[in-house]
């Protein structure tokens, strides 16, 4: 499954690019008189799915983003229940996430604006 992360890390890389480049051009062009309207709609789709991307490689490599010199300073028993904390927390919120996603996927009809 590591070479599934180096291609969602990939995948998730490209899609920073992109909604970088889209951004960068919208500003570039707005001296001009020139808008772009979809662009802000697409940025926000492709910002969902590099944080979907994402989250998979966050996952299976055991990284994530923290601050722990607090818990460091508590000592070993605070930094394990913060590891715990942590684990519940991601996993109360992805229960959450797939218990909506009957509501929000039966929701996703008609069209939507510039996606």
């Amino acid at each position: 499954m590591d070479w599934l992360a180096s291609a969602f890390h990939w995948a998730a890389n490209l899609c920073l690019l992109l909604m970088l480049a889209a951004i960068a051009v919208t500003i570039l062009i707005r001296p001009f008189g020139l808008s772009v309207y979809w662009l802000w709609p697409w940025s926000m789709q492709v910002f969902v799915w590099m944080t979907f991307l994402g989250f998979y490689v966050v996952y299976r490599r055991r990284k994530d983003i923290a601050v722990d010199f607090v818990m460091r300073k508590m000592g070993g028993r605070a930094m394990v229940a913060s590891r715990w904390f942590v684990s519940l927390a991601i996993l109360l919120v992805i229960g959450i996430m797939i218990a909506q996603m009957p509501t929000i996927l039966a929701s996703q009809v008609g069209v939507i604006d510039g996606v």
